[in-house]
């Protein structure tokens, strides 16, 4: 958490998964996950932008939103994130 604390983006998002899945000794927070990720996912890391469309598409610390969704998998794999790439390519029928 010390990187997060120094503003390290790519720390931001591993503190997310953390609240995400409720592991590293933190509890499960969904809220808190998405509060990381939208930090990260400012500064344009795409790990954190893919998780974002992630909890729109679950509805997990946000409301459900597929549009904002697919817009979050479509930005992350536009940035060459390659689980982001599979989910569009699932979604849309091309790879």
């Amino acid at each position: 958490t010390k990187a997060a604390e120094y503003g390290d983006p790519k720390a931001w998002y591993l503190l997310g998964e953390c609240h995400y899945y409720g592991m590293g000794g933190v509890d499960r927070d969904y809220a808190r996950a998405v509060e990381l990720y939208r930090r990260a996912a400012a500064t344009d890391c795409a790990a954190a932008i893919y998780a974002l469309g992630r909890c729109y598409e679950h509805g997990y610390g946000v409301k459900p939103d597929q549009t904002l969704a697919r817009q979050k998998y479509h930005q992350a794999a536009a940035a060459g994130y390659a689980p982001a790439r599979l989910t569009t390519a699932a979604t849309t029928g091309t790879l």
